[in-house]
């Protein structure tokens, strides 16, 4: 996203260089040329937002998925099991604060291996951590 916004930047300056600050309304070939690519860029910068948007539902469906459990485990006296989750839910905080050190392939695991542990090989009644993690990497 970053590179996208410097380069609608450098195009808008480009496009300011070709047009100038006078009131005339027509555009050089030039200046059109810039103007379509800024446009370009426009619809990229749109289409990444877009999927930031999706992402971060996504994780917020998430981490709400798993606090919510965290808690049921606590009030039943599960601690230890919600020590584990309360782990995975560390490493999707991670992923939000954009941390360098964050990895999908560690939170997999994580929620793999606490899945596993808990609920067996049937997620049935239960949420799947993993798959709702898979979710978000694809669209990120």
């Amino acid at each position: 996203m970053h590179a996208l916004l410097q380069q609608r930047k450098k195009l808008e300056t480009e496009l300011e260089r070709i047009v100038g600050q006078g009131e005339h309304c027509q555009i050089p070939a030039e200046g059109l040329a810039v103007l379509s690519e800024l446009e370009k860029v426009a619809r990229q910068i749109r289409e990444v937002q877009r999927e930031i948007d999706r992402r971060s539902k996504n994780l917020g469906e998430l981490l709400t998925a798993v606090l919510v459990e965290m808690r049921c485990l606590i009030w039943a006296g599960a601690t230890t099991q919600a020590g584990d989750l309360a782990e995975a839910a560390r490493e999707v905080a991670r992923d939000l604060a954009d941390d360098k050190d964050f990895s999908w392939e560690i939170l997999c695991d994580i929620f793999e291996k606490y899945q596993r542990q808990y609920h067996g090989e049937s997620y049935v009644g239960k949420r799947d951590y993993l798959k709702m993690v898979e979710e978000i990497r694809r669209v990120a």
